[in-house]
């Protein structure tokens, strides 16, 4: 099985692929028999070789991303997660990989493979068998997301003795002409149908058929998901009540969902049931939906709006609305490092001198400037010179401060800035109890939630067991989430709470009358549970293209991935090509040749 996607792309390159398997072909042209090779003295690669190669370490260049590692643990030190907890057949190895990871605010790891390990481990036994060589061991391969620090993580992660391979997941940028995206790739290249990859190509060149090597599979767009794939990165993605944004691995904006405000910023007030991009807007780093209106932050710092302007929060100085993005004025360029967006139309900035700048809705006193008027260009915070996160709220508003405390300010009818009242406050208070070692926070519609020291803290409106308390009694003070892991980041809705923990486990609690909670009911939840499912909906699909090629236009004939299933754009094993070995356990004729099961 060759696919050609590279991580995160959507698009195929056969020309460069073809020339990626060649990496992995030396010596299997004649493959020994099992009778005539032992296993045992065929080892599989050691990827441990490649440490000094780029994206293992920092600098970084141009072309790796900058939030996500793929990580090779040695396969002997047996490096797992088990109920929901890091394993490792010497405690120490887990201690250490856990103790690293906390150090870095934001970060989770997940295993590459979603299948059992048992099923996983199973499939390599018997293809080891076949083959009379081992082959790498699926099960210690790990993805870890970062937010920041990126390249001291790298540093830490080789440096570990159960650290195979730690390299940063390279990117990818769709080629021109005619390698297009969103394409059929059953159709040959020109056809009128629509123009595709010309799969049998790839049995023409060194490394396809004349080496001895079947190609059988590609790995192209889902039919029913075709699009861009995600940045993956903090901001990344973000939504309203009504509307979606997502920023593309390519710093273009995408956007889906109500467009009566003109939200979707594609020039028009016609609302979309798929992606359209948003006009003018390159070099997007990050993205924040309001009700009703969108905010994007360039990677120059400056931060352009669109949609509703009723209260300003455009930040133009009118309050004439716009259906295609418009910089906000009165911002000093290239200054600003996060934004965040209100559903009632207020916004936030942090500027890289710590200061918070503020516009849109302010009735309640969510601009922080002392005053309850709306403000339809940038206002400064008050009092606050050291921020280095915000979180704008329903009508309220959080910042998390680089001495690791939290100030709120705005509504606080049911206890959501924290203060121990329910006043609503002007100006910046400071969050009971939460004085230092603060990593995140998120403010809800009418509630709040941080995570302080490896735990999970919410405050503010319990009416739905949104708190995850076990009640659905309110607090004006952080109560702690209880037996609820090691919280990575949160997010905050109208009525319900998110959380992905440090071993990438998602749970959620609160209202669910929509079935916002994911597990297959609409039952409140005043405690944290699991999704039955995650699904992502640019997932691809593996086509069979040797012994059961469709028709052209055809349905695809899918075939179950070995790893990753549902599979997922780079999520793959190695940087540039994965595992080689026989054809599928389903598969039960041995051809006499090998067949490749997976490049990534």
């Amino acid at each position: 099985m060759s696919h050609v996607r590279a991580p995160n792309t959507h698009v195929m390159r056969w020309r460069t692929v073809a020339a990626a398997v060649v990496l992995l072909l030396p010596g299997m042209a004649t493959m020994p028999n099992a009778a005539d090779a032992s296993i045992a003295a065929v080892r599989p690669y050691d990827f441990s070789r490649e440490k000094a190669l780029p994206g293992t370490q920092g600098p970084l260049p141009k072309g790796f991303s900058t939030t996500e590692i793929s990580v090779k643990f040695r396969t002997e030190r047996q490096v797992r997660v088990r109920g929901k907890h890091l394993v490792a057949r010497v405690n120490a190895d887990a201690t250490a990989i856990a103790g690293l990871l906390s150090k870095y605010p934001g970060a989770d790891i997940t295993p590459l493979s979603t299948r059992p390990e048992n099923q996983v481990t199973a499939e390599r036994l018997l293809a080891e068998k076949r083959l009379g060589r081992g082959i790498p061991d699926l099960n210690s391969w790990f993805v870890i997301t970062v937010p920041k620090g990126i390249e001291s993580l790298l540093i830490d992660l080789n440096a570990l003795p159960c650290v195979e391979l730690a390299r940063a997941r390279p990117l990818t940028r769709t080629p021109s002409e005619p390698w297009q995206g969103q394409q059929k790739y059953r159709n040959p290249v020109g056809s009128s149908a629509g123009t595709g990859i010309d799969a049998d190509y790839a049995g023409t060149v060194p490394g396809g058929k004349g080496d001895g090597v079947t190609v059988y599979d590609v790995e192209g767009d889902d039919a029913d998901s075709r699009g861009p794939s995600p940045a993956n990165s903090p901001g990344s993605l973000a939504a309203s009540a009504s509307h979606t944004l997502m920023v593309s691995s390519e710093s273009t904006v995408y956007a889906w969902g109500d467009n009566s405000k003109g939200q979707l910023g594609d020039g028009t007030t016609t609302s979309r049931t798929t992606m359209v991009q948003v006009n003018g807007l390159t070099d997007v780093k990050a993205v924040a939906a309001g009700d009703g209106y969108s905010v994007a932050l360039k990677n120059d710092g400056t931060v352009w709006t669109w949609g509703d302007n009723a209260r300003g929060q455009l930040g133009n100085g009118t309050t004439t609305s716009s259906s295609t993005p418009i910089k906000v004025g009165d911002l000093p360029d290239g200054m600003v490092t996060s934004i965040s967006a209100g559903r009632d139309g207020h916004v936030l900035a942090v500027l890289n001198t710590g200061s918070v700048a503020a516009w849109g809705e302010g009735g309640s006193g969510q601009l922080g400037n002392g005053s309850t008027n709306d403000s339809t260009a940038p206002v400064t915070v008050s009092v606050i010179s050291n921020a280095v996160q915000v979180s704008s709220g329903g009508y309220h508003s959080l910042a998390r401060l680089s001495d690791g405390s939290v100030k709120a300010w705005g509504f606080g009818v049911a206890g959501q800035l924290g203060d121990g009242g329910t006043d609503d406050r002007s100006t910046p208070v400071p969050v009971s109890g939460l004085t230092s070692g603060v990593t995140d926070v998120s403010a809800g519609t009418y509630h709040s939630a941080a995570v302080c020291d490896g735990k999970l803290w919410t405050w503010g409106d319990n009416s739905y067991g949104q708190l995850g308390t076990g009640s659905n009694t309110d607090s004006s003070v952080p109560v702690e989430v209880p037996r609820a892991g090691t919280p990575a980041t949160i997010a905050t809705g109208q009525q319900h709470t998110v959380a992905v923990f440090l071993v990438r486990v998602l749970k959620a609690w609160g209202g669910n009358d929509r079935g916002q909670l994911g597990n297959g009911t609409t039952s409140t939840r005043t405690s944290p549970l699991s999704p039955i499912t995650l699904m992502n909906v640019w997932n691809s699909c593996h086509e069979e293209l040797a012994d059961r090629r469709p028709a052209p236009a055809g349905p695809p004939v899918v075939i179950t991935p070995l790893a990753g299933g549902p599979c997922k754009p780079g999520r793959h094993g190695t940087p540039v090509v994965g595992i080689v070995g026989p054809r599928t356990t389903t598969e039960r004729a041995w051809p006499g040749s090998p067949r490749i099961l997976r490049c990534g």
